[in-house]
């Protein structure tokens, strides 16, 4: 169950329930809960509102989220297993309705949607407006037919923003909206503690390095190119910590450490005692290595690493 709105998210939905608009909150913002709050709203016989762009799964979500939160007249989906003559019905019954596009388009061009009657549309993943022709086609049939009807739109891909030009302004065209809410993570409202994990995670941008490197790659020498290889490395495990469980991730590092070894490929984070930690508590996490033996572990695998133990058991 999703739990109260904090400040932030109050004055996000505030906002955009006051006036239509493109609303653009950096990514882990939870921009899912904000279009949640406008569904709970929405959610009763008396409106007809429709959310475009949602997956199978996402809808589900939403749904059981309203469940847990005891609203009753749940949001429907209508895909192809629903007859065109039933359809109607289901329009005028009002409420919340995931609809696929296909659909959509059908029953704007034949009128067999009452669009007078539709309170607005909500569009998740905004972003994807100008690639998806059919939802951009649905938002101009709706507005020709319905001029009175909201259009609130979200997403928190702001740096789906950054390419092509004027890509925005062509956004904002195709929504057929007029303000632009930005909420940047670095925002007044938001304490510091909802991004102050996500702020050390996004330092080591490896793509953004290499993007910055590029046009001097060739000029860079050895141990700087295996610096910034190293930073796409950490970014992996810190991924794949999340997603594995814990013997894949044990067999993972373990396998790095080995071919690291072998091919002499690493810059030196692998003889830090951050690491010599990372690879003991992974070890721990499949093993269950008591607390008393894993601080001997510790100093034993520090004093194993030492340089001078390395280029000894080399010599031998």
């Amino acid at each position: 169950m999703a739990g109260p709105r904090l400040e932030f998210e109050t004055e996000m939905f505030l906002s955009l329930f006051g006036c239509d608009g493109l609303l653009v909150v950096a990514e882990g913002m939870g921009v899912d809960r904000i279009l949640l709050q406008f569904m709970r709203v929405y959610s009763e016989q008396g409106s007809l509102v429709l959310l475009l762009n949602t997956t199978t799964p996402e809808q589900e979500y939403f749904t059981e989220q309203l469940r847990v939160e005891g609203v009753t007249h749940l949001p429907r989906t209508v895909t192809s297993d629903v007859q065109s003559a039933e359809r109607y019905n289901v329009y005028t019954e009002g409420g919340v309705l995931f609809v696929t596009s296909r659909i959509l388009v059908v029953d704007f061009l034949t009128d067999r949607i009452p669009a007078h009657l539709i309170s607005g549309i909500l569009v998740y993943r905004a972003h994807k407006i100008i690639e998806s022709c059919q939802e951009a086609f649905i938002l101009r049939l709706f507005r020709q037919k319905n001029k009175t009807g909201f259009i609130k739109a979200f997403t928190d891909k702001a740096t789906a923003f950054s390419s092509g030009f004027c890509q925005v302004e062509r956004v904002m065209r195709n929504l057929f909206v007029k303000k632009l809410y930005l909420w940047p993570r670095y925002d007044e409202l938001i304490p510091w503690w909802t991004f102050s994990l996500t702020h050390c995670i996004l330092l080591i941008k490896y793509l953004t390095i290499r993007h910055y490197l590029d046009p001097l790659w060739h000029q860079l020498g050895a141990k700087t190119k295996a610096l910034v290889q190293d930073l796409k490395v950490l970014r992996v495990l810190l991924l794949y910590l999340t997603q594995y469980d814990c013997v894949t991730f044990f067999n993972l590092l373990e396998s790095l450490r080995s071919s690291q070894k072998n091919f002499g490929s690493n810059s030196g984070w692998l003889f830090l005692d951050s690491s010599t930690s990372m690879f003991v508590n992974a070890r721990s996490r499949v093993y269950r290595v008591p607390e008393s033996k894993k601080k001997l572990k510790v100093a034993a695998e520090a004093e194993k690493q030492k340089p001078g133990c390395i280029s000894s058991s080399m010599e031998a």
